[in-house]
């Protein structure tokens, strides 16, 4: 009977250390479940960025997209613009052309004139 109640008074002084191991062992657990839901909540952000993401993507190849088309409006109406200064400059270039010949036509005239008011004297 000494040995077991020796025994039981041994048992009885690990109490508590054992009791002091559990109550590590519930600080350890505590902090894992507090790891475990930050993970989670890590999850969460990470998923929520990867959309937000995926959404910025989207608008990012809209305005790209809008921009190409943006642009490619820009070379017509630039083009355009060549075409009506091309025009302008051969109409200026026909305008000369005409002006030189009317000036031409003025002195035909001119001596024409001269002529027939020669010929009239002439014939007086």
């Amino acid at each position: 009977e000494k040995d077991q109640l020796g025994g039981v008074r041994a048992d009885a002084e690990k109490v508590p250390a054992l009791e002091e191991k559990v109550a590590e062992l519930d600080a350890c657990i505590a902090a894992l479940e507090g790891k475990a839901e930050e993970a989670e909540a890590g999850k969460r952000r990470i998923a929520e960025l990867e959309e937000a993401a995926g959404k910025h993507e989207e608008v990012l190849h809209t305005l790209q997209s809008d921009l190409e088309e943006e642009g490619t409006k820009h070379e017509q109406t630039v083009e355009k613009h060549e075409a009506a200064v091309e025009g302008l400059e051969k109409a200026k270039e026909r305008e000369e052309a005409a002006k030189d010949e009317v000036e031409l036509l003025k002195v035909e005239l001119q001596e024409e004139r001269a002529l027939r008011v020669q010929e009239k004297e002439a014939a007086a």
